[in-house]
């Protein structure tokens, strides 16, 4: 009988209950989803077993003062270092590494996988599951190739692949020796579908040194009970290094070892978006919660007299408290399933937003997340209003509710406006900020590139004149990488090379790159020899040469010569986007090498993209040139900001529409509260303008300093995220203030809605109503 009554209580307010739902469903379901992409962020590395114990190892410099890193590619001997330093402490260790492979086969099939290069002690460090195969010795020997578990089914079914062999182009061939289990997203460690012994691969073991060619992650595992603490394991590995590769009073290093388990974690860029994402969360959920408790607390002097029939009738507390909990709950069933509906209908939208799938966020192992939120709201979504209704004599209920209560609904109200004003700055600083780092000059233009890789023993001049040959070409010239996925890093030495004075990024380019990519050549001219490089501003001013710079002679690691003449100076250009400051730069000639050709291609540029793909595939079926529009590339530097603008857009809009529906439930409330004064005031000669006056006062006494507060907690927030870029949007705070001005005009358009038609309406209706 009581769910009878509650049921005709509720249809009896259907357009109340259609805000409930309609909010409560969008505030839980953007609530959940953001939480659900915090726990994915918590759980990195847990595939990996006891990961307590297992670290990684990452090197920081100072070079002449200067600080550099840290960074998570270390010398290769490493490993080795850390098996020598720890001894009885520890059970393995391994360096691993990408390995620069001929396209890979299966019979006629060209296969695009991620190979990376493993020694023996990979899988003992890891601890990941091997399912066939022992890697402790396939790995010592040559051209061994573990693959994972979906590649292994995708290349042979249900077939075994062991002995199953895959070819390189014109390089010989791997033999399939083992399957090992998929690793999931969330993880630091490279992602890969193939492992490949390090013997494979003469350069890898070149490159195994103490100083120099860091290019290799180091993890090692600690016994379980070991009673080293982590200052100690850093002390030991330390001193491990200096008796190897010793300081100098120039170049300094410094080992740190951190659990897998806290790598991704302290990341600067992870620790500020998660502390944003606890913020819209948490937002979320209470805005969602409080609404909802607004909006019945609200509706109570419009149900006071039923209530007050019940209590009457014999109904205590704890009745009345169990009637707004079954309310509670089918408000709550109700949106549930609305929410379903929403995140089926927006999937592909919730997937670009928090860069995860569906089947990720409601993982079985995520699921306490969702369940966790709604109890929340339960909780105090149905005990907070019912506590407060249900504690009040019934003598009370018909005439003094409604004002002992507007306290509540004014405080409820402020922090609505206020996580709006919040969330809608916020959501203006991101989007100037996003607009800014994908708008400003980097030093170069990448308008119209196509970047192909160029396959292994290729004829590359009659490839050149064929690129000529093409009417949709414009010019095209060879580099080893781009600015947009930044240079390696090189020692820069004194003229007697006996002294390191700085780190500079370093590329290897053809006859024509300056002019492809727009970069200034301010002095000088292009590289003709191999013992010429141009180097840039930054450069020149850590070397001390600004003013004249052409005609010097540097000593720089790893260019063409063991010393070289400067030729031309360019100006300074951005490597890897705006989040990464201003680097030193020295472009050497690539010589008879091609690692790669970008083009700029004539308009229309995406179908002479597609024209030009199609060309390749077509005429070179056996190559994989991998083409790239480095303006997708350039979009990609920023996925991260473009996800985060999405998820606040997102939030913002649940928010708003959640303090919307609040906002009118006062309003409505109010104007009934005050239906008698109003009718009064009218009849004395009030104009409309004067009750509308009267009311809006009301609100924007809570707006305003609300509106203030979130603007002011907003700026702070966008702060600490601004912090992550070397430049930031201009007039910021204009845009602060705008927003905050949004808003208010919002809250005031609002009460406006609702206000006009009683302040327009006959008194005397009104009055007979009371």
């Amino acid at each position: 009988m009581k769910l009878y009554y509650i049921l005709h209580s509720m249809l009896a307010q259907k357009g109340a209950n259609a805000i409930k739902i309609i909010s409560v469903a969008v505030g839980l379901l953007v609530s959940i989803l953001v939480f659900c992409r915090l726990d994915y962020n918590y759980s990195y590395d847990t595939c990996f077993p006891d990961r307590d114990n297992l670290y990684q190892i990452s090197m920081k410099y100072e070079i002449n003062g200067q600080p550099m890193g840290p960074f998570s590619n270390c010398p290769g001997k490493l490993a080795e270092g850390a098996i020598e330093a720890l001894g009885d402490e520890i059970v393995a260790a391994t360096a691993i590494g990408r390995i620069g492979l001929p396209d890979l086969f299966n019979g006629e099939h060209r296969i695009d996988i991620r190979i990376i290069g493993a020694d023996s002690l990979f899988f003992e460090t890891m601890g990941l599951e091997v399912i066939l195969g022992n890697p402790s010795v396939d790995f010592a020997t040559p051209y061994t190739l573990y693959l994972n578990e979906s590649t292994a089914r995708q290349l042979y079914g249900d077939e075994n692949p062991i002995g199953k062999t895959l070819t390189f182009d014109g390089e010989g061939s791997v033999t399939v020796s083992g399957v090992f289990r998929d690793l999931p997203e969330n993880v630091t460690v490279n992602r890969m579908e193939g492992l490949l012994s390090q013997p494979s691969s003469k350069i890898y073991q070149n490159r195994r040194q103490w100083r120099g060619a860091d290019n290799w992650p180091i993890y090692f595992r600690m016994k379980p009970g070991s009673k080293l603490t982590e200052e100690e394991i850093n002390n030991r590995l330390n001193a491990m290094y200096q008796t190897h590769s010793p300081d100098s009073d120039e170049y300094k290093t410094v080992v740190i070892a951190k659990s897998i388990g806290r790598t991704y974690l302290e990341f600067e860029s992870v620790k500020r978006m998660n502390l944003i994402l606890w913020i819209l969360g948490l937002s979320l959920l209470l805005m969602t919660t409080l609404n909802y408790v607004l909006i019945t607390i609200a509706s109570l002097s419009r149900r006071a007299k039923s209530i007050g029939v019940h209590k009457c009738s014999g109904a205590g507390g704890v009745t009345i408290m169990g009637m707004f909990l079954w309310e509670t709950v089918i408000i709550l069933l109700c949106s549930i399933v609305l929410m379903i509906a929403l995140l089926f209908l927006f999937e592909p939208l919730v997937n670009e937003t928090l860069g995860i799938s569906i089947s990720d966020i409601f993982s079985t192992g995520r699921l306490w997340v969702p369940l966790s939120l709604l109890a929340f709201f339960f909780l105090v979504g149905g005990l907070l209003p019912g506590r407060i209704f249900s504690r009040i004599p019934v003598t009370q209920v018909f005439r003094r509710f409604t004002e002992r209560n507007s306290a509540w609904k004014r405080s409820l109200l402020f922090v609505q406006i206020a996580g709006v004003s919040f969330i809608c700055s916020l959501l203006v600083v991101i989007s100037m900020q996003y607009r800014e780092v994908l708008d400003r000059d980097m030093g170069f233009n990448y308008d119209r590139l196509a970047y192909i890789s160029m396959p292994y023993n290729f004829d590359y001049e009659s490839f050149q004149s064929t690129l000529r040959s093409l009417p949709y070409i414009e010019k095209f010239s060879t580099s080893e990488t781009m600015p947009l996925w930044g240079y390696s890093g090189e020692m820069v030495y004194s003229e007697n090379g006996n002294a390191v004075l700085f780190n500079t990024r370093s590329e290897w380019v053809g006859k024509g790159y300056l002019d492809l990519l727009g970069i200034t050549l301010l002095k000088g001219r292009e590289i003709e020899a191999d013992d010429e490089i141009i180097v840039s501003e930054a450069f020149a001013r850590s070397y001390g040469i600004l003013d004249d710079p052409i005609g010097k002679t540097v000593k720089v690691s790893g260019s063409n010569g063991e010393n070289s003449r400067i030729v031309g100076l360019v100006e300074d250009y951005v490597l890897r986007g705006f989040t990464n400051e201003i680097a030193p730069i020295c472009l050497s000639s690539v010589g008879n090498r091609v690692p790669s050709i970008t083009l700029r291609l004539k308009e229309p540029f995406d179908q002479n993209f597609t024209q030009f793909t199609d060309f390749l595939t077509e005429t070179y079926p056996r190559y994989d040139f991998n083409p790239i529009k480095l303006e997708d590339v350039a979009r990609e530097l920023y996925s991260d900001i473009r996800m985060f603008r999405t998820s606040t857009m997102v939030a913002a809009i649940a928010l708003i529409f959640i303090s919307l529906m609040g906002l009118v439930g006062f309003s409505r409330d109010e104007v009934q509260r005050r239906s008698k004064e109003i009718a009064i005031r009218k009849v004395n000669g009030a104009e409309a303008i004067d009750i509308v006056n009267l009311l809006l006062a009301d609100v924007l006494r809570i707006a305003v300093p609300a509106i203030a507060i979130g603007t002011l907690c907003a700026a702070y927030i966008g702060h600490l995220w601004l912090e992550n870029f070397t430049v930031t949007a201009p007039h910021l705070w204009l845009w602060y203030l705008l927003a905050a001005l949004a808003v208010l005009i919002l809250v005031t358009a609002c009460i406006l809605a609702i206000t006009l038609r009683v302040a327009n309406e006959n008194p005397v209706n009104r009055l007979k109503a009371e």
